[in-house]
């Protein structure tokens, strides 16, 4: 048997059949825990345990795993997750729209198309205060906001039947 503890602080949690929704003052996240086959108690207003019977080492990293889950949910719903993203490798046009959901690049390596990129709910990029060159991208869930940082880059930046 192993048990894990873990201690909340100025959040409300409910799990229901290894489904956890965190709620807390930047907003509320819900995450399914159903593929892995452990037990999730709610142990008075401020404690989660996890537990596993019979576990072999896989069970434990799978614990620490979704235990690392519920505390990055935590941080989400009490602080925010920001990404810094540096433009400065050559001249390229950034605007920002539709309050900070969309992305175009124009200019990229010197091309006259523009490249849009939508970013997913709950995640806004802003362009920093004080270099020019400097994105900051931020939301509560720390997947999507490094996902979408990482797929603005990549999917932006394709060319297709082009010699670079």
């Amino acid at each position: 048997m192993v048990f894990i503890f873990i201690d909340i602080n100025l959040v409300t949690f409910e799990i229901k059949a290894r489904l956890i929704t965190i709620t807390g003052p930047r907003g509320s996240l819900t995450r399914s825990f159903r593929h892995a086959s452990i037990s999730i108690i709610k142990m008075g207003k401020q404690r989660i345990m996890l537990e596993k019977v019979n576990s072999t080492t896989r069970d434990v990293a799978l614990l620490n795993t979704i235990s690392s889950h519920i505390t990055n949910m935590i941080k989400g719903v009490t602080k925010r997750y920001v990404i810094r993203a540096i433009s400065r490798m050559f001249p390229i046009g950034i605007d920002i729209t539709e309050n900070g959901t969309k992305l175009t690049i124009e200019k990229l390596f010197g091309g006259l198309e523009k490249r849009n990129y939508s970013f997913p709910q709950g995640v806004t990029i802003r362009p920093s205060g004080l270099l020019k060159d400097e994105y900051y991208v931020e939301g509560n869930d720390i997947e999507l906001v490094s996902r979408s940082g990482i797929r603005s880059l990549v999917t932006v930046s394709l060319f297709f039947a082009r010699d670079v």
